[in-house]
């Protein structure tokens, strides 16, 4: 049609909605977060082994890891690590590093 403005696909899904969201990393950004990830599910993996909960998912080995973190740590402390995490997290993902 004349005259008529075509806009752009509008996000439908949560991953599509993401992706469109995400800040553009370069590829050293990606490449540290993707070590970040893989340094995680290492020490999830033997985490998992030691506590004999290898058959479980790999979601509730962090689950449980954090509970013996928070034995550990005490819900004080745990909460101070918690949101150092967090911001370490955003600024890494953002690649504000």
């Amino acid at each position: 049609m004349k005259g008529t403005i075509k806009s752009s696909p509008r996000p439908t899904t949560l991953a599509e909605l993401m992706e469109a969201t995400a800040p553009k990393l370069t590829r050293k950004q990606e490449r540290e977060n993707a070590d970040r990830r893989n340094r995680a599910l290492t020490v999830l993996a033997q985490y998992a082994k030691t506590a004999g909960s290898e058959d479980e998912a790999a979601p509730l080995w962090a689950a449980d890891l954090l509970a013996d973190v928070l034995h550990l740590l005490g819900k004080a402390v745990f909460g101070k690590c918690l949101r150092i995490a967090r911001m370490h997290y955003e600024a890494e993902s953002r690649g504000q590093e």
